[in-house]
């Protein structure tokens, strides 16, 4: 029986830095987690995540397919080991995570002078409007 990786296996690396233990990073073993990122200089920091897409039978609890693992930076598909490299020093919570996303989803609606609604670009200081 091919069994799936526990979650606690596949998140110790990630909670370990969140307690700041500083685990070892490897470049070319990306971690599952989640994450945050600049897209550019100056810009504002975006939301990422990596994780292992587990196809199970509900009726056994066997792996059905190989585990995959997944990466998405800023909403969009990313290749988790070129991600990883950008994104490994800078562990969140999944609460900043899922906040980061609706701070942008809300920008990009309702606020489009907000950095967040554009966070390929960089803040301009002139231009971004102050809030009292």
């Amino acid at each position: 029986m091919r069994t799936p990786t526990p979650h606690a296996v596949l998140y110790d690396w990630h909670s370990r830095a969140l307690r700041g233990l500083a685990p070892p990073v490897n470049d070319s073993t990306p971690m599952c987690g989640w994450y945050k990122r600049k897209l550019v200089k100056g810009g504002v920091m975006v939301p990422a995540r990596i994780w292992m897409h587990q196809d199970i039978c509900p009726e056994t609890g066997e792996l059905l397919s190989d585990e995959v693992m997944q990466c998405e930076v800023n909403g969009g598909y990313a290749d988790p080991e070129e991600a990883w490299s950008w994104i490994c020093s800078s562990p969140i919570t999944e609460q900043e995570f899922r906040y980061l996303t609706a701070r942008i989803e809300f920008a990009a609606r309702h606020e489009p002078d907000d950095p967040f609604a554009a966070p390929n670009r960089p803040i301009n200081l002139l231009e971004t409007p102050v809030l009292f």
